[in-house]
């Protein structure tokens, strides 16, 4: 369904014909298709989540792969939760052994200090 809403709106805004295969669009508008644009925010995700600090919730979402996928997938047609399909997607892409640098945010200088070159340099302008 989404993705014939999106070749609808390539071939508006490529001006193609409706004849036009999707595949065909996409490749001409630079565009992913939808289920490997898909994949690719996800495995985006799982990156900046675990670059931050390992207290943030968010971590718990994406580390609750393989308890919950064992248990779904005796039962057909179920949708796997957020956390069991990111980590499927992050074992077939073989980033599970990679190590993610820990980002955490710097701490910022306190107000009114300023670097000695700066003020050397507004010195000059005037």
């Amino acid at each position: 369904m989404v993705d014939a809403i999106q070749h609808k709106a390539l071939r508006i805004a490529l001006r193609a014909l409706n004849c036009t295969p999707g595949a065909l669009l996409e490749e001409e508008a630079g565009v992913l298709p939808l289920d490997l644009r898909r994949k690719q925010q996800s495995l985006n995700f799982w990156a900046r989540v675990k670059s931050r600090h390992g207290s943030n919730p968010v971590n718990k979402l994406v580390g609750t792969g393989t308890f919950v996928k064992g248990k779904i997938l005796k039962r057909k047609h179920v949708a796997l939760p957020f956390g069991a399909s990111i980590r499927t997607l992050v074992e077939d892409a073989g980033l599970d052994k990679v190590h993610v640098a820990d980002l955490r945010p710097s701490m910022a200088p306190p107000p009114g200090r300023l670097d000695p070159l700066m003020l050397t340099y507004h010195s000059l302008i005037k």
